[in-house]
């Protein structure tokens, strides 16, 4: 199965780090830090045969429309979202 793992770009302009129990303003810490829960998740899916996309919008400087066409492309069955409760329904948008 194809599977993206996604983190989205914010739909007020804001570049958001969420990895583990962390969420700040990327301008906050001056660096965007990996995505490595993703990646990690990501290794562990395609060590069972899955076909696995990440990516990372706000570290990527990747527009709504770019990550949608791009998530089309590849045509994913299924879709795992990177959010935290004071994003989620930004990130649901």
């Amino acid at each position: 199965m194809k599977v993206l793992l996604l983190n989205p770009p914010g739909r007020d302009g804001l570049a958001m780090v969420k990895e583990g129990r962390c969420m700040q303003r990327r301008e906050a810490w001056g660096y965007v830090m990996a995505p490595v829960t993703m990646v990690t998740i990501a290794t562990l899916l395609r060590d069972q045969g899955h076909e696995v996309r990440v990516m990372d919008c706000p570290a990527r400087g990747q527009a709504l429309d770019a990550m949608l066409e791009e998530a089309v492309r590849f045509g994913p069955g299924l879709v795992l979202l990177n959010t935290s409760t004071p994003r989620l329904a930004d990130d649901l948008h």
